[in-house]
């Protein structure tokens, strides 16, 4: 009895495993294997021809492909080739997380049912981060090639393998981040990438192909529909809705993508697929943005210009090209405005910042110094990882990878990275998204530094999420050395917005560093002030009195801060008055500093344009030492002011100078702070002739 028991268990094991066997052999579509359904055969033989056809045209076909495909799986989802194709044809496109279950049931069925099969389902996994699972497909694929083979596929197998190594390094030691999908109020079943945001971080542009009601037919051979510009604007709460275009000048037939935005919000720089793919400049006008115009022949070749970024102060462009004498395909270069605002041949930035491989997007912080870009090349662990690297001693760091899970196995093209450096935008494809490229947020945490007896509640995720934190340690915000002032300029006395010009000056140095426009349609303005500078701010506009303003950031030792300041012009009329605080004098003396020159010179600059009028130059004090002293000191201030101005060629007929000691305080002479204010040089309009 134990015998035929024994014998009976075998025979059962005998039958199942024989089951196992074939239900993991490739069925054929052929008629041995299907003898019952001639009809049925015939049509899925015909939608896999249909579906080659398409799958050889190339990537934009890819999913109508995979459409004929699976009419064919559903009668036969047991063939290994049909399986590899359907696979093939979701990884290529916007679909990759689909590709998982096709190109592993392949394998199973015959693990050689194409030379490439592990090469193919190792890239997968490479997506799908069982990067140790790919590493050993890869490296198992790069054992069956041929020597003539690995001379042609061996440097992109053992860049695959590279990368799962350094993925492996990588995320085991992740960065302090959240990376939060924007969702569907910004994302679309398509492609969405360059997040820009505008100068005050309220509106985000980006590039879209999704249809739309002037996009609405995709050709046959492209994957997606045409680029256009979309806008979307923070609401009450801070959240992204409202989706709008940029105006039918940025939306017309061809490609249009936005690449970048000036530091001031006033000009947009945009790809078009014109030549081999040139650089556009629009500028914003009181209805919208102009239409754009190529970029100087110094940047735009014959080649393909891409992605571009600004210098802080407006003087540089760094942008990607692919023209002959690069390091590889695609670089990174950097145009100088000449003294007449020309753009000039753009400079390679060299082989610290450029590989043999490909580099694409490129965004530079407003700290002036620190530049991100996206690259193939350096210790990437798949597709474009994004790095930055810091401008140092004029010379560029070694890029430092950005770290998981910013970047990921999928494709990390572009960032944007706020000024307080808190947060960032980036467009990403990375498993579990919308699409395709997809737009996501970052929470940047800082590192966690250890302390005794920590143990706080912490605001760490975005949109004020309270977490908990029970660890002894603390979170440390990565911080930059900037100062942002921002604001509205307005008219005084109407208080509607106006569109002025402001300069950016160095004191120390008398010299402009840049000058920009507040938005015409706002008022609105921002200035990035990396620490190091006494900088004096001047904004002006036609008809009106210049505004003056100085921000000291010598021997500052501090984080971000941002400074709100509207800022109210008032007209060129009888009675209007302005402070000038660009205007310096040494303790108890009467003699102008050296930088004083820029201030005294946009005062001359008043004069000469405003022939009629008549003003008062009065010196002003604190209320520090006895009132006849200052009011001696404060005169012989205004005279100093009023003999360079002549000594400039303005007849002295139409100047007065007068000093009021502490009489007219501004401020309270109680604290350092209001006897600052109260130690001024004023300009005032008394007749016009």
């Amino acid at each position: 009895m134990v015998k035929y028991s024994y014998f009976l268990h075998l025979l059962i094991f005998c039958l199942l495993s024989v089951n196992f066997l074939m239900a993991q052999e490739s069925i054929p579509f052929d008629k041995d294997a299907f003898p019952d359904q001639k009809k049925e055969l015939r049509d899925a033989k015909k939608n896999i021809r249909q579906g080659d056809r398409l799958f050889e045209s190339g990537e934009g076909l890819y999913p109508k492909a995979a459409d004929h495909y699976l009419q064919a799986y559903n009668f036969n989802s047991e063939n290994a080739l049909l399986n590899y194709k359907i696979g093939l044809c979701y990884f290529e496109t916007n679909k990759k997380d689909k590709a998982g279950k096709y190109l592993i049931k392949a394998h199973q069925l015959d693990s050689s049912v194409k030379p490439d099969i592990k090469y193919v389902l190792g890239k997968y996994y490479q997506y799908a981060e069982q990067f140790s699972k790919a590493l050993d497909l890869f490296e198992e694929f790069r054992k069956t090639l041929t020597p003539k083979e690995l001379k042609e596929k061996g440097k992109a197998v053992d860049k695959r393998i590279a990368e799962c190594k350094i993925a492996n390094e990588i995320t085991s030691n992740p960065r302090r981040v959240f990376v939060d999908n924007l969702g569907k109020q910004v994302n679309s079943p398509y492609q969405d990438y360059s997040p820009i945001l505008d100068a005050d971080e309220n509106m985000l542009y980006f590039t879209s192909r999704r249809p739309s009601e002037d996009n609405s037919e995709m050709k046959e051979n492209e994957f997606g529909y045409k680029e256009n510009i979309y806008i979307r604007e923070k609401d009450a709460e801070g959240n992204f809705a409202g989706i709008k275009k940029p105006g039918k000048k940025l939306s017309t037939d061809n490609h249009e993508g936005i690449v970048c935005m000036s530091p001031d919000g006033n000009q947009m720089i945009l790809y078009r697929a014109t030549g081999g793919g040139d650089l556009y400049l629009s500028e914003r006008e009181n209805e919208g943005w102009n239409k754009p115009k190529g970029l100087s022949k110094k940047i735009n070749t014959e080649s393909h210009e891409s992605y571009a970024a600004f210098s802080p102060d407006g003087d540089k462009l760094f942008y990607v090209s692919d023209k002959a004498g690069g390091y590889g395909k695609h670089d990174i270069y950097v145009s100088q405005k000449d003294e007449k605002g020309r753009w000039t041949e753009g400079k390679n930035l060299g082989a610290s910042v450029n590989t043999p491989l490909d580099e694409a997007s490129v965004f530079m912080h407003s700290d002036g110094k620190t530049l991100y870009f996206s690259s193939k090349g350096h210790k990437a662990m798949g597709g474009y990882d994004l790095f930055k690297a810091e401008l140092q001693n004029g010379e560029w760091t070694k890029p430092e990878n950005l770290g998981y899970p910013i970047n990921t196995a999928g494709d990390e093209v572009f960032i944007t990275v706020l000024k307080d450096n808190k947060y960032a935008y980036l467009s990403s494809e990375r498993a579990g998204g919308y699409g395709c490229q997809d737009i996501y947020k970052i929470t940047f945490l800082g590192e966690s530094k250890n302390v005794v007896n920590s143990k706080k509640h912490k605001l760490l995720a975005f949109q004020n999420v309270p977490v908990e934190t029970e660890i002894e340690g603390k979170v440390a915000i990565e911080e930059i050395q900037l100062v942002t002032m921002k604001g509205r300029i307005t008219d005084k006395k109407t208080e509607e917005p106006l569109e002025a010009r402001v300069v950016l000056t160095d004191n120390n140095k008398n010299e402009d560093i840049t000058s920009f426009k507040s938005n015409p349609e706002t008022g609105k303005y921002v200035i990035s002030l990396p620490l190091g500078k006494n900088y004096g701010i001047s904004v002006m506009a036609e008809g009106y009195l210049f505004y003056s303003k100085n921000i000291d950031l010598t021997d500052k030792d501090k984080n971000y801060e941002e400074i709100k300041n509207d800022i109210a012009l008032n007209k060129i009329e009888i009675g209007s008055r302005i402070v000038l605080r660009n205007i310096f004098f040494d303790s108890g003396k009467s003699e102008l500093r050296e930088s004083s020159r820029s201030e005294l010179d946009r005062l001359y600059d008043i004069m000469k344009e405003n022939p009629a009028i008549r003003v008062e130059i009065s010196g002003h004090t604190d209320n520090v030492g006895s009132a006849s002293y200052n009011e001696k000191l404060s005169q012989e201030r205004a005279k100093s002011v009023v003999d360079y101005l002549v000594d400039k060629g303005i007849d002295k007929d139409r100047l007065e100078f007068k000093g009021y000691g502490f009489r007219k305080p501004i401020a309270d002479n109680d604290t350092e702070e209001g006897r600052q204010q109260n130690r001024r040089t004023e300009f005032e309009i008394i007749s016009d002739k």
